[in-house]
């Protein structure tokens, strides 16, 4: 599967966090139009940067939002940390099935018949791994589509004081798009697809790192195959460790939320 130019939309906060890193600065870190690996970390890490951010709004608020707006934001917040430890999940599956496959080429030459049998179990776990990926994307939209009906049914007005509701709907906005960038990333497409991407590009920088390493596997590109899989296996453990610093802030977002909702009782 191709990545598609991703944008994200500036949003801006009261002069709450002018004494933080500009909250808008963090914002461009978010802005990756080319999809790529570096881009990808770079996001993951700004996207942490920006829910710190917004903890620090969050407690220095003098006022927040109706009841329902904090419960609204609450259930967005679990269904962003659901979605986000799927994809752990899966780059931290990938990776191990990324070192399987290392191992047995290093033992076995990557040549030999033995070696394409593991090659063959590596894309079996390919295949299955784009199930959850769907899943995954597929909760991703329905979570979209419920918040963005509850919105327009609720019509919450907003003002200087009370836009913690809007503040987390557009960082949950832009949550989701980079959740989508990173799956979108490591999907797996049919070889023909890839193939006729690689032709129609007329070079590798037409597929990702991940697509060139399973056109490497096919014997579709040439290079060695051995210094793909160490690009992949570094690649992935720089997502699976930023995966694990947005992960954090999103618990203490959950947590955040939940004592707000315990003080209005």
């Amino acid at each position: 599967m191709a990545i598609s130019q991703t944008h994200f939309r500036s949003i801006s906060l009261p002069s709450r966090l002018d004494h933080s890193k500009s909250l808008e600065s963090e914002c461009e870190k978010l802005k990756c139009g080319s999809g790529s690996s570096e881009s990808l970390q770079s996001g993951l890490v700004a996207l942490a940067q920006l829910y710190n951010s917004f903890e620090e709004f969050s407690q220095k608020s003098t006022r927040i939002d109706d009841r329902k707006s904090v419960e609204e934001s609450l259930s967005r917040s679990v269904d962003l940390l659901d979605a986000c430890g799927a994809i752990r999940e899966v780059l931290q599956m990938m990776r191990e099935n990324i070192r399987a496959l290392q191992s047995a080429m290093r033992r076995k030459g990557t040549d030999s018949d033995s070696a394409q049998n593991d090659v063959a179990v590596y894309f079996s776990f390919r295949k299955r791994m784009q199930k959850t990926v769907a899943k995954t994307l597929k909760n991703l939209s329905k979570s979209e589509i419920v918040t963005g009906s509850k919105s327009k049914s609720n019509n919450h007005s907003v003002n200087a004081d009370g836009e913690f509701g809007l503040v987390f709907k557009q960082l949950a906005g832009i949550t989701s798009a980079n959740l989508r960038s990173v799956l979108a990333f490591v999907s797996y497409a049919a070889e023909r697809s890839l193939v006729s991407r690689l032709v129609a590009g007329k070079s590798s920088g037409a597929v990702s790192e991940i697509e060139d390493l399973d056109l490497g596997l096919r014997g579709r590109v040439r290079g060695e195959v051995a210094k793909k899989l160490q690009i992949v296996d570094e690649i992935v453990g720089e997502l699976e460790g930023g995966f694990e610093g947005l992960f954090r802030q999103l618990i203490q977002t959950r947590v955040t939320l939940l004592n707000i909702l315990t003080a209005q009782l």
